[in-house]
C-alpha cells in the first residue's frame, strides 16, 4: 500500500484508482519468469489434453506448399531441452507450432 500512497500523492490520482492498476500477483511464482524448458513443456500438456492420439489434425508444411491433413500417431513431447514435438501419421515428427487441431 505504501507504493500506491506515494504514487498516487506524487501523481494527483485517487488511491482507488492507482490500486486498480498496479499488478496484483497471487503468487511469488507469477514474477518469476518461465525457462525455455517450461514454456515448452506448457505447450506439450496443453496439446495433449486437447488433441489425443488419432485426432485429426492439419500440419503446415511450409508457407508455399500450404497445410496437409493428417492425424495424431502418438502423444506430444519435448525433444532435446526445449523443442515440443508431436508424431504425425504420414509425416513423421513435427513441431507442434506447425500443428492445428481439425
Amino acid at each position: 500500500m505504501e507504493r500506491g500512497k506515494a504514487l498516487a500523492g506524487a501523481r494527483g490520482l485517487p488511491q482507488a484508482d492507482l490500486n486498480d492498476r498496479l499488478p496484483k500477483a497471487t503468487n511469488i511464482k507469477e514474477n518469476i519468469a518461465m525457462t525455455p524448458r517450461e514454456i515448452a513443456q506448457l505447450k506439450v500438456d496443453k496439446f495433449n489434453r486437447h488433441t489425443p492420439v488419432g485426432a485429426n489434425v492439419t500440419y503446415l508444411k511450409s508457407q508455399v506448399e500450404g497445410r496437409q491433413a493428417t492425424s495424431v500417431a502418438k502423444q506430444a513431447y519435448i525433444q532435446g531441452d526445449d523443442n515440443p514435438m508431436v508424431v504425425l501419421h504420414g509425416i513423421g515428427t513435427a513441431l507442434i507450432d506447425k500443428v492445428e487441431p481439425v
